[in-house]
């Protein structure tokens, strides 16, 4: 978990909920509302993450 907020960290600072839950297979999934000035941005801390060791998916969720 700290790879992954270390990495959010070195995109944007506007982080404003993390939740995370363990299923029955002990896979983590871990849900970030986080603020970004542009697709640009978004995009690139989209492609860090999926840079990080162990994540397997990384995906947008649309309001």
């Amino acid at each position: 978990m700290t790879n992954i907020l270390n990495a959010v960290n070195n995109v944007t600072k506007n982080v404003s909920s993390v939740n995370g839950q363990v299923d029955h297979n002990k896979m983590v999934t871990i849900s970030l509302s986080i603020g970004v000035r542009s697709l640009e941005q978004l995009n690139r801390l989209i492609s860090t993450l999926k840079n990080i060791p162990d994540v397997y998916l990384v995906k947008r969720k649309f309001r």
